[in-house]
């Protein structure tokens, strides 16, 4: 039985599955483009991204009094607020 549907096909190919690898490959290739984009640009914008991250987990993670508190978000205020003044110039 399993003859005979094969004969019915005649010799032909399936085409798609040989596709199938390069558009895994494509696939790939557009996961990582942004995050290559995202580097490129937060290297030049100034913006010390890791910083204000780490201080922004530190304010989450950490019981601290209200004036610390206040300083590392003033902190992270002033280094996006001068970079922001730097782009519009």
């Amino acid at each position: 039985m399993q003859e005979e549907k094969l004969d019915e096909r005649g010799g032909r190919t399936i085409a798609y599955y040989q596709w199938t690898p390069l558009m895994l490959l494509l696939q790939a290739f557009l996961f990582y483009v942004p995050c290559g984009i995202w580097r490129r640009v937060g290297d030049n914008s100034g913006i010390d991204v890791g910083n204000l991250i780490e201080s922004g987990q530190l304010i989450a993670s950490v019981q601290m009094e209200r004036n610390v508190r206040k300083k590392i978000v003033r902190k992270m205020m002033t280094q996006v607020n001068r970079s922001v003044m730097q782009c519009s110039v």
